[in-house]
């Protein structure tokens, strides 16, 4: 398994933020600041969970999961059938 760096976390980050930010769901001048948390706070991304499909989900190191809208989801890992770190 191929290990991220804090920087494609970051850039996964910002690439969300940007299109919350086009959508006009969120005014945060920065993707740390619409998220909550920076790209050194991620353990790994998530791209499906079970019963919503594909998209992107941050693993945060402190265990919590947050989807690409920056809401909080449940963190059992058995629900994502795939992760990158």
């Amino acid at each position: 398994m191929e290990f991220l760096t804090v920087g494609v976390y970051r850039d996964f980050m910002w690439k969300e933020w940007r299109r919350a930010v086009k959508r006009g769901d969120t005014n945060a001048a920065a993707p740390e600041v619409f998220f909550g948390f920076s790209g050194f706070d991620v353990a790994m991304i998530h791209f499906q969970m079970i019963g919503r499909g594909e998209g992107v989900w941050f693993r945060l190191k402190d265990g919590r999961v947050v989807d690409r809208q920056g809401v909080t989801c449940p963190s059992d890992a058995s629900l994502y059938d795939q992760a990158v770190n």
